[in-house]
């Protein structure tokens, strides 16, 4: 945090000191001397005692530190505040004017004869504790311990409208991930740049971060509101790392009352969790949290952001074990004259993206689930307890948090709506976080497929086009995917696209011989379609020199592009080919290709189709026409050559092979 005349967690200046004279000087510390010894001649001096010029008298601790040790319990017993104003005169007393002493008179000598006057001593109020062992807030340089490489990474800082405008590539280019930004000031102050600085930042892709500066002076929920406000304005809660609130002494502010400060910093945190879910980071230094809470206990449950500059390892305030982010050191950019408040992530570039601010997730993220009993996580809030319901249903009865936290779903099909709170046991609850998730128990249906032979060229080796046709009805959760799993010997078959609506058409091959295929569909919720549908067919493949082939006018010929190495051209208009088929369908292979003439098909003596062969391109093996055979039983086909329209001489015909396809079994 950078606040005026001050850095981080040292200790604040009221500004540069004025410049005096050495001769005023001189007589202002005269005076004080004076005022101070008459002071002290009012004070009874112990035995053993001698006097302090400024502060009365010192009991000088022996070697067992007993006497010390009694000194620092009677200041911690009339301590109630911390973080001193800027100095200001003290107004001399209007009552009883300062005594005056003879010049002769030493304070030793003059401490019997007043004793007697005073009926009591006086208490003096310490105003702030007695330090903590430990760096000051402001470390001498020759008490830190020097800075040493540390494991801890990733890198960040955090920055305010102190700063100015900022390089933000090239803090991005030396390494820092996140940035924090000051949001907030007490109720109503909004940071100058709070708007440039998170723009910029997000543009270079570092986790961004907010904190608020504490004012222990006003109510804590009204700051909280006015930070969470904020904050949510500029998106820095979801998907940013926590809320941070910055806990420091600033002497405008004026003396920290303890009493007063500590209600209003843990009504302030509670309120962030009201509104967020998540408790806050709280920065402070080891210091800092004696002087503005008096050390205060119940706080340690926070993720803490040390300042502790110069340290080879951070000195924890009050209450907690361990840290989350370390204020180091400041860190240079190029382009820069300043430098920034540098940050350490305990942890990894994981662990510090995994504690952003996520997004409640139920049924691990489905849309859809058939569950009775789902998953709910709010994966990165906080809280001890957790009740959960649904738009069916009342909210089950608090129960502690477990690290899988589950919501039994009341019964009924549909869109429902999910919600989940955490709280804290006597303490603040959490807000209400919901999701919407279908729920599903009905499985899907799949129609009964068919196989048909398909379109394209027969592969070498003998795999025939198949297509494999059936439709998908799913009403509430949609299709999440669908299994074609082919008996086929080497048969495949493309995936499923599981958007398709209407009749689905999956391209596959499979070689001559039984294939069957089943299919098995799954819905959004997880839900399969039951039984598995299957289809059967039996593929006959009859090469050019089957003998159950009649050729009339034809003559066989070598081909190294055809399926046996050779084939069958027509020498004459009109060369017929005879032959009986029994199935379902009758493909017809043959080569395609420019000047190429043209099939007519004859079926049970009736003109069924005429195929040409004219292509821009050869294309050997071609599936150049599929005829359907009415009744699947046995049928007369008759396979005529003819040239191509308007041409004369030979017809250039060849044919390669026929499939016949024919359903077998009984089909699911």
């Amino acid at each position: 945090m950078v606040l005026p005349q001050t850095r981080g967690p040292r200790a604040f200046s009221a500004g540069p000191r004025p410049r005096r004279s050495t001769g005023r000087l001189r007589s202002t510390i005269g005076i004080v001397l004076v005022l101070a010894t008459a002071a002290a001649a009012l004070v009874p001096i112990p035995a053993g005692a001698s006097v302090d010029p400024l502060g009365g008298p010192v009991v000088r601790s022996d070697r067992s530190g007993a006497p010390r040790e009694a000194r620092r319990a009677r200041a911690a017993a009339v301590a109630t505040r911390g973080c001193r104003p800027p100095a200001t005169p003290t107004p001399r007393p209007s009552t009883t004017p300062a005594p005056t002493l003879p010049p002769t008179a030493s304070p030793s000598a003059a401490a019997p004869a007043v004793a007697t006057q005073s009926p009591a001593p006086v208490v003096v109020a310490v105003a702030t504790p007695s330090p903590t062992p430990g760096p000051s807030a402001t470390p001498s340089p020759t008490r830190t311990p020097k800075p040493t490489p540390t494991p801890y990474k990733p890198p960040g800082i955090d920055v305010s409208h102190w700063n100015g405008r900022l390089p933000w590539t090239a803090i991005r280019e030396a390494g820092m991930r996140f940035a924090i930004m000051k949001a907030t000031q007490g109720t109503t102050h909004v940071d100058d740049l709070v708007d440039d600085h998170v723009r910029a930042a997000r543009r270079q892709g570092l986790l961004l971060g907010a904190y608020h500066f504490f004012d222990y002076r006003v109510a804590g929920a009204p700051q909280a509101e006015h930070f969470v406000s904020v904050a949510r304005e500029h998106g820095l809660i979801d998907g940013a790392l926590p809320l941070a609130v910055d806990v420091e002494c600033l002497p405008s502010l004026g003396w920290a009352e303890w009493s007063e400060t500590v209600p209003r910093l843990r009504a302030l945190v509670n309120r962030i969790y009201t509104l967020t879910g998540r408790v806050p980071l709280l920065y402070t230094s080891r210091h800092m949290w004696e002087q503005v809470t008096g050390s205060a206990e119940g706080f340690g449950h926070l993720p803490l952001w040390v300042a502790c500059w110069r340290c080879s390892s951070p000195y924890l305030p009050t209450g907690w074990s361990g840290w989350r982010i370390w204020q180091i050191r400041p860190y240079a950019f190029d382009g820069m004259t300043q430098k920034l408040d540098g940050n350490i992530w305990k942890g990894t570039d994981l662990s510090l993206t995994r504690f952003r601010t996520q997004p409640m997730s139920v049924a691990g993220g489905a849309s859809a689930t058939n569950a009775t009993e789902i998953p709910v996580d709010l994966p990165s809030h906080d809280g001890e307890e957790v009740r959960t319901k649904d738009d069916l249903g009342d909210w089950t009865t608090w129960r502690p948090r477990t690290e899988t936290v589950t919501h039994p779903m009341t019964p009924g099909d549909g869109t429902r709506t999910v919600s989940v709170q955490l709280r804290y046991p006597e303490g603040p609850t959490g807000p209400v976080f919901s999701d919407d998730v279908i729920l599903d128990t009905v499985a899907p249906l799949v129609s009964r497929p068919l196989l048909r032979l398909g379109p394209g060229s027969v592969l070498p080796g003998g795999g025939i086009p198949l297509d494999l046709r059936f439709r998908m009805t799913e009403e509430r959760s949609g299709i999440a995917g669908a299994t074609i799993t082919p008996d086929c010997g080497t048969g495949s078959f493309a995936e499923v696209d599981p958007l398709a609506s209407g009749p689905v058409v999956v391209a596959g091959s499979a070689p001559a011989g039984d294939c069957s295929v089943a299919i098995r569909i799954t819905d959004g919720a997880g839900n399969p379609s039951t039984p598995e549908a299957r289809a059967a067919v039996r593929l006959d493949l009859r090469e050019d020199r089957d003998p159950a082939l009649a050729w009339a006018g034809w003559s066989g010929r070598r081909a190294a592009d055809a399926l046996d190495g050779h084939l069958h051209r027509a020498e004459r208009r009109g060369a017929a080919l005879r032959f009986t088929a029994e199935g379902s369908e009758l493909a017809i292979i043959a080569p395609t290709g420019p000047g190429r003439g043209r099939i007519r098909v004859f079926v049970d003596g009736r003109i069924v189709r005429t195929i040409d062969l004219a292509a821009p391109v050869r294309t050997p093996r071609a599936v150049v026409g599929i005829i359907p055979l009415a009744g699947g039983g046995t049928h007369a086909v008759t396979l005529r050559a003819l040239a191509a329209e308007g041409a004369t001489g030979l017809p250039l015909v060849e044919i390669d092979a026929l499939v016949l396809l024919r359903v077998v079994g009984s089909p699911g």
